[in-house]
């Protein structure tokens, strides 16, 4: 039987941190395969982003409510009225099937109190937002295309075991999407294959067979670090390792580390508990400057804080004080210190880096020595 010719392919990625989705028609694949439309961008008050975080909201009866950015919001709503044991909040959710040997079939996750449900649900109610979301975008495009047009592509990590590859392909065809239209594929996979098509688009010159390549996904959680080789038109993935130390994450912990040096840790977590959409907007705040940040950037940052949130300070008067002795005064956060909330991440993304590239190098030899042996 012949190959479907789909007239569209849809790629979703349901992220540890932030998840999001893209799509490339056929028709504009063959006259540039970089031609690819991302999602509409979500908003929140601080900034536009082209990915929502990763968390779910159902109700009691386990009823889907709400995804992403609105999913926040609401929650922090939840809070303020006191309804939390009516609903379910699970945020970065896909971090259990991380690296972890335990992945089974029915295995269960804990919302942000405690309450559990069956992680393929989870992963069904989610992958079926981004399906529909992605849908009636294509609607408002008139794209008119139908699920039975579209291949999807599913990005996993590396690091998945088949036991968790397998979950979350039962929830993706749970979720509407046809198992004949499905593929899953490795993330690392994915950008070695968008940079290879913009080199050869760039330079016009052809991949070498043999060649290895390190890809390096920096993501909410972790760093994922993937050698692939092509050999004879297939990538061979060769070496593989995760870094939990230099995720996104761990700097905006860096950056409220520094608020609770300034506060008291008991403060930011009063206001965390007690006045959740103020806490949030600093959150937002927060990523929104560091998304604007570059290596040449040598002026002060502008951060926000909304005064609602800094009456609710009770230490607010000391505050002040070490505000102004820390040079925090108005607002202002000067590039060098901020630089320190980077810091510690990009030493020990480095330091990952380098020492997986020595063993990526000492793997090979052993299977060169190997070969040698085995003739």
């Amino acid at each position: 039987m012949a190959e479907k010719k789909y007239l569209m392919v849809a790629s979703l990625q349901l992220g540890r941190t932030y998840s999001c989705y893209a799509f490339s028609t056929r028709h504009e694949f063959k006259e540039d395969p970089l031609k690819i439309h991302v999602n509409p961008v979500w908003k929140t008050n601080q900034y536009m982003s082209m990915s929502t975080p990763t968390c779910l909201l159902l109700n009691k009866d386990k009823e889907f409510v709400a995804f992403g950015y609105e999913a926040e919001n609401e929650y922090a709503e939840v809070i303020l009225d006191g309804e939390t044991d009516d609903y379910y909040f699970m945020k970065s959710f896909t971090t259990l099937l991380h690296n972890n040997k335990d992945v089974t079939d029915d295995m269960i996750i804990k919302d942000v109190t405690g309450k559990t449900l069956p992680a393929s649900e989870v992963f069904r109610l989610s992958i079926k937002y981004l399906v529909s979301h992605l849908i009636q975008t294509l609607d408002k495009r008139g794209e008119g295309v139908g699920h039975e047009d579209l291949k999807w592509v599913l990005t996993i990590p590396s690091s998945w075991t088949e036991t968790a590859k397998h979950i979350m392909k039962l929830s993706a065809e749970k979720a509407g999407i046809q198992s004949d239209h499905l593929v899953m594929v490795p993330e690392s996979a994915s950008a070695y294959i968008y940079y290879q098509t913009l080199r050869s688009q760039d330079n016009k010159q052809k991949q070498q067979d043999g060649a290895e390549y390190m890809v390096v996904n920096l993501g909410g959680f972790a760093a994922d670090i993937t050698v692939i080789k092509r050999q004879n038109d297939k990538l061979i993935e060769s070496y593989h390792t995760t870094d939990n130390s230099c995720g996104s994450t761990f700097v905006n912990k860096q950056f409220f580390h520094i608020f609770d040096e300034i506060s008291g840790e008991s403060v930011m977590k009063n206001l965390k508990e007690n006045d959740p959409l103020f806490y949030l907007d600093i959150e937002r705040e927060f990523e929104a400057v560091k998304r604007s940040i570059d290596s040449e950037m040598q002026r002060k940052i502008s951060l926000s804080i909304p005064i609602v949130a800094l009456d609710k300070i009770q230490k607010f008067t000391e505050c002040l004080r070490k505000i102004k002795h820390l040079k925090y005064l108005n607002g202002n956060i000067a590039v060098g210190l901020l630089g320190k909330v980077f810091r510690a991440q990009l030493d020990m993304l480095i330091a990952a880096t380098e020492h997986e590239e020595r063993m990526a190098d000492e793997q090979k030899g052993i299977n060169s020595k190997r070969c040698r042996e085995s003739r």
